[in-house]
């Protein structure tokens, strides 16, 4: 049985954080290495999640190297032929733990298609505290879009504290049916909001609101230890790249340089940026500060980490 109690792994390959349509977040790409990042911006067939499936790592020798607790595991590895149109002309290997998993997968022939989702899963079992993954070629360089990783027993760890704060909103309940906090512990800023449907989100809600100006802060009381920290962000007013371009900062360390929305997803579609950050003080600290025209922030959601 498994002694794992580490919640779920799901990375972007080659991408930046993302929120499926299972509410999931998958981390930007970590633990990678080999190939080159790439994207593809065409649709794909046989999935509802097609920006998962975009991005993608390509080359020789990738490998995805993941620190895991011990236990009993669900891999799944997400897969989209991105150019080749025959059977055959991309064929590769991938090893688990040292040992060959998949023999010869040819993601063209297995999903029947170029640009359509493929997922194949394997049940491993981890005992040395990291999950090693490795793509070797066998024709043309092998392609991968996304890893998951599930715990198949144990309980993943409850957080003993939980904040969630609709910025420039009211109290707000989610598809996932978690209670956000109307808009609190902020000091400066103004709040703007809008009608418009936002993209890659059910809970267009969360991000039609927003706190802005060119410097403001959140002041959050919490116990000292280190907490996740999520920030929701969309682009609602701006509809160009270089209109907002602004730096976020926790603990009085810079935690996102240079950020611009709508560079990154376009107007009215909602991103995440994720990070940890150690407290020592009892209050945990966001500060906002513009660097072309205003700062802005649509949600901020807190969980302890340690």
């Amino acid at each position: 049985s498994s002694t794992s109690g580490a919640p779920a792994t799901r990375i972007n390959i080659a991408g930046d954080y993302y929120t499926d349509v299972n509410l999931d977040l998958w981390d930007s790409e970590v633990y990678t290495s080999g190939g080159s990042a790439k994207y593809k911006n065409v649709p794909i067939a046989q999935t509802e999640d097609d920006e998962l499936y975009k991005t993608y790592r390509a080359g020789n020798n990738i490998r995805i190297d993941i620190p895991l607790t011990s236990g009993d595991y669900e891999l799944r590895l997400h897969f989209m032929e991105p150019g080749q149109t025959s059977v055959g002309s991309r064929v590769f290997d991938i090893q688990v733990e040292g040992s060959l998993a998949f023999d010869d997968v040819d993601v063209y022939a297995l999903a029947g298609d170029r640009r359509t989702a493929l997922v194949l899963s394997q049940t491993v079992t981890l005992s040395d505290g990291e999950l090693n993954i490795k793509l070797t070629r066998e024709v043309n360089s092998p392609v991968i879009s996304a890893v998951e990783v599930i715990p198949l027993s144990g309980e993943a760890p409850v957080p003993d504290f939980e904040l969630r704060v609709n910025s420039g909103g009211p109290a707000y309940t989610d598809a996932a049916g978690y209670d956000w906090l109307d808009d609190q512990a902020y000091i400066g800023g103004d709040v703007f909001s809008t009608s418009d449907p936002i993209q890659l989100t059910v809970d267009d809600s969360l991000y039609q609101t927003e706190r802005w100006a060119s410097y403001f802060e959140y002041e959050f009381p919490v116990d000292n230890g280190t907490y996740e920290v999520t920030l929701h962000f969309a682009e609602i007013y701006f509809t160009a790249n270089n209109k907002r371009i602004f730096d976020v900062f926790a603990e009085g360390q810079l935690i996102i340089d240079d950020l611009d929305i709508h560079s990154l997803v376009g107007a009215d579609s909602a991103y995440l940026q994720q990070f940890t950050v150690p407290v020592s003080d009892g209050t945990l600290n966001v500060e906002f500060l513009g660097v072309v025209n205003n700062a802005k922030i649509s949600a901020v959601e807190i969980r302890r980490a340690d």
